[in-house]
């Protein structure tokens, strides 16, 4: 064997080292995306189920405040009933706190 075929034979083992590593990277990288690829799926459907619960414990929050706004003269009864305090204060300084 000619030194040059010796040294053709040596670049091609280091090629085919390097190939073979690159095909083994290749695949961990693959797996790797479609790994992450996965999570972000998971992580986007979570956080649509987050907004979802959050859109509707405002909308439970602002029915709330509405249902306090309409009968806060029936609660400054109650309020008066319950605590003894005169109707004036439960109406003008108790409800009012509550929203």
């Amino acid at each position: 064997m000619t030194a040059m075929n010796k040294l053709l034979m040596e670049e091609n083992d280091r090629l085919q080292k390097q190939v073979s590593q690159l095909v083994c990277e290749n695949g961990f990288m693959r797996q790797q995306l479609h790994t992450d690829s996965s999570a972000a799926k998971m992580a986007q459907s979570k956080l649509g189920e987050n907004v979802k619960k959050l859109q509707e414990r405002s909308r439970i929050m602002l029915r709330f405040a509405d249902l306090l706004e309409k009968h806060s003269d029936h609660i400054a009864v109650v309020e008066t009933w319950d605590n003894g305090k005169p109707y004036e204060q439960a109406a003008n300084e108790e409800i009012p706190l509550v929203w």
